[in-house]
Parts: C-alpha cells; sequence; structure tokens
C-alpha cells in the first residue's frame, strides 16, 4: 500500500466527498492547493504516487476519482492497469466507470502514445495498432484471440464449445459495448482511435458490436453530416441516401 496516499488519504477525502459538505470541501481544497504551492516537491511525489490493486482501499470511489482528475495533467504516468482494473471492476455505476476511462484517455502520456503509435504505419491492424495501456489491455481481455479459419468452419458446422461458453461471449460483447459507449460519449481523438481499433479487431463478437454502432448511428433525428463524419472517423461505410 502506497504510504504517501496513506497519509492524505483522510484530507483528500474531505475534498472530494460531498457528505462532508460544499463549505468543507472548498475549504480543504483551499488548503490542498496552499500546501502544494509552498512544497512543489510533494506535489510531485503525490501525483507520481505508485498505485496497485490493493491501495483501493485507501480511498472512497469519489476520492479515487477526484485524485486522477487531479493528478492527470501532473504526473508522468497513469497507475498501474492493475489499479486502473481494480477501480473499474469495484462498481458497476456507469458515471463512475466512464471517469475511470476518461482519465486514461486524456492523460498525456496515452495521448502522446496514441499519436506516435499512429504515425507508425505497420503495426499491424486492430488493437495492435494502439501503444500497450490499460485501454487496449482491457479491450484485449474482451476480445481474445482472433478466430481463425477452422474456429469458422468448426462454427458453422456444429459448436461444440464447452457449456458455458456462449455464456463468456455474450458478457464479453456486453463489456466491449460497455466500452463502446464510453469512448462514443467521450468523442476526443483518443477515445476514437481506440474504438476504431476494437471494431477492426477480429474476434466472435466483431460482427455484434459494429451492428450495434450501426443502430445506434441509424437513429433517426440525428444530424446526417455528423453521422458520416463519425462513419467515417471509424472506419465504417457510410448508409446510402
Amino acid at each position: 500500500m502506497n504510504a504517501l496516499l496513506g497519509i492524505a488519504a483522510d484530507f483528500l477525502e474531505r475534498i472530494a466527498d460531498p457528505a462532508y459538505g460544499k463549505e468543507s470541501n472548498e475549504g480543504y481544497s483551499l488548503r490542498f492547493a496552499t500546501l502544494l504551492d509552498r512544497d512543489p516537491r510533494f506535489a510531485g511525489q503525490l501525483a507520481n504516487a505508485y498505485l496497485e490493486a490493493e491501495d483501493l482501499t485507501s480511498l472512497s470511489l469519489a476520492g479515487w476519482l477526484w485524485y486522477l482528475r487531479w493528478r492527470g495533467p501532473l504526473s508522468e504516468q497513469l497507475p498501474s492497469s492493475e489499479f486502473l482494473d481494480a477501480l473499474y471492476d469495484a462498481t458497476t455505476e456507469p458515471i463512475i466507470r466512464l471517469r475511470v476511462v476518461d482519465a486514461v484517455v486524456s492523460h498525456p502520456a496515452t495521448q502522446r502514445s496514441t499519436a506516435i503509435a499512429q504515425e507508425t504505419a505497420d503495426r499491424g491492424h486492430g488493437l495492435a495498432r494502439l501503444p500497450d495501456s490499460w485501454l487496449r489491455r482491457r479491450m484485449e481481455s474482451l476480445v481474445g484471440r482472433e478466430p481463425d479459419a477452422h474456429d469458422d468452419r468448426e462454427h458453422n458446422a456444429h459448436d461444440d464449445r464447452e457449456p458455458g461458453a456462449h455464456d463468456d461471449d455474450a458478457s464479453h460483447v456486453e463489456a466491449a459495448w460497455e466500452l463502446t459507449v464510453y469512448l462514443l460519449e467521450l468523442g476526443d481523438d483518443v477515445s476514437v482511435t481506440a474504438l476504431r481499433a476494437l471494431l477492426d479487431q477480429p474476434w466472435r463478437g466483431n460482427q455484434e458490436l459494429i451492428g450495434r454502432v450501426n443502430q445506434l448511428l441509424d437513429r433517426p433525428g440525428l444530424d446526417s453530416a455528423a453521422v458520416d463524419q463519425w462513419r467515417d472517423q471509424l472506419g465504417l461505410p457510410r448508409r446510402e441516401q
């Protein structure tokens, strides 16, 4: 467990937790800013604290979301993938999971590495075009290995996978769709790049995931020019008018 976060935990909770009241939140926030101005070295250490899954108990979810937002522009790297997985999996609340994804895609290190990866033309296809990151690893854990021709023949002739395999496929599609919705909601360059890579990735749930995105973009009332732009960015064919 990170000792520095443990020491600062109570202070951070009083900044982040609405249960303490607006006056307390603002008062502790001002005191925190004053302390960091006086000791920039401490600010750097706190912003770059190494976090593991076991550190999750140091703060509440509200505390962690506040910390990640504060830490973002001040830190050199994101917390470990193990910590981010633990934080993402600690709740099923969409708004919290969305903010975890946002903290990842908006981090300067993610933006730099994604831009560099896109300049490298020979990185491959699908998720291989993304830099090594929590988001890529999270997606890879859902899509698994690429299906080969033998898989397709077996699947078309008869499905003899182990009992529960269909349930696993369905749960992975649902989890991939959840990430898709978050990336669409954020809509920044990194999110769109990551989503395009996911849609390009061959796996059992690929066509269902693309179908859901198409259904979303085909909803009546959407601006046709904006939809065409989304389709271009995601590598999806435009609909005929």
